[in-house]
């Protein structure tokens, strides 16, 4: 039992009492009669008054992941910490409020609190609010702390196009010749090389034996080495048409060498063909070449990127 600390506790000679500033809780009260030294028994014990805890809690922190992607649009990671025995409810909203989603969270006894399954995929891209309100028993709520992140799943598409050099034979590849790549979004440049950073131009690897450049049939793939000191993540590209066999690599000391440029601003991956070390090929027509991007070539959210048709036809 706790006394309620008012003027109902104790021994009193009226018939009626009244508490003031009763401490947030169901109380209960019997009454016990007593004459002189004779001592009743106890009454049933009455009904509880219930007495709301009016004070607000204090408001939760949040904490929402940077950017919302196409593998954690399902599962968005929330966390963030609030008083004990309040009850968390999370709100996600897309901009303009169009949709919302929201889950409730119990705090453990240290006070954290985590949503890890929150799905987000009924939500537009783009700016994602959330909103974090702790309940207390009693059902005061407090105030709202909100965190923001960036909602984007789209998927970046790679086209592919061949260039002919103006002094080249046009349909065979030859040295100065070059193959683009160009994604439709900002790419995580460390994705293609782990040893560039995004933002940062130039970004290329030439010289030294660095590239390699094979056509096999209608294939063709670049792999580095030498003083590259990356493994580049481009994936075979189908040219579309039959060039033979070819190998295009060069050095400083022995004809051009292959080049593998990146440009920032444009999304672009420039592969430019050096001296070729095997006979020349065919004549071929123009083609539709593509290029299926590997795993882990991501935008900066990290949408992995996918190949699509080229515009147009194209040749060495």
């Amino acid at each position: 039992m706790v006394s309620a600390g008012g003027t109902c506790a104790g021994t009193i000679a009226t018939l009626s009492c009244s508490e003031a500033a009763l401490p947030a809780g169901t109380w209960y009260y019997t009454v016990t009669p007593v004459l002189a030294a004779w001592v009743g028994p106890e009454s049933a014990r009455s009904v509880g008054v219930v007495i709301a805890d009016t004070a607000k809690p204090a408001a939760p922190t949040i904490s929402a992941p940077k950017v919302v992607y196409f593998a954690n649009k399902a599962n968005a990671p929330v966390s963030g910490t609030a008083v004990a025995g309040v009850l968390v409810t999370v709100t996600a909203t897309d901009a303009g409020g169009l949709q919302r989603v929201s889950q409730p969270v119990s705090p453990n006894g240290t006070g954290q609190w985590a949503v890890s399954d929150f799905d987000l995929s009924g939500l537009s891209d783009g700016l994602i609010t959330y909103t974090a309100i702790a309940t207390n028993a009693a059902g005061t709520t407090s105030n709202p702390t909100t965190a923001t992140t960036t909602k984007d799943t789209v998927a970046p598409t790679a086209t592919v196009s061949l260039s002919n050099l103006a002094s080249n034979t046009a349909g065979v590849a030859e040295t100065g010749d070059t193959l683009t790549i160009k994604y439709s979004g900002d790419i995580n440049s460390n994705t293609i090389c782990n040893l560039w950073n995004n933002g940062v131009q130039p970004q290329e690897i030439a010289g030294g034996n660095a590239v390699t450049v094979t056509i096999s049939s209608n294939t063709l793939t670049v792999t580095t080495g030498g003083s590259a000191g990356c493994t580049v993540n481009i994936g075979p590209v189908t040219l579309g048409a039959n060039y033979g066999s070819l190998i295009f690599k060069g050095n400083s000391g022995n004809g051009t060498p292959s080049k593998i440029g990146w440009n920032d601003g444009t999304h672009t991956l420039t592969v430019t063909l050096g001296t070729r070390n095997t006979a020349s090929n065919t004549n071929v027509a123009e083609s539709s070449p593509t290029v299926a991007p590997p795993t882990g070539v991501t935008d900066t959210a990290g949408n992995q990127a996918v190949g699509v048709a080229p515009a147009a036809a194209s040749r060495f």
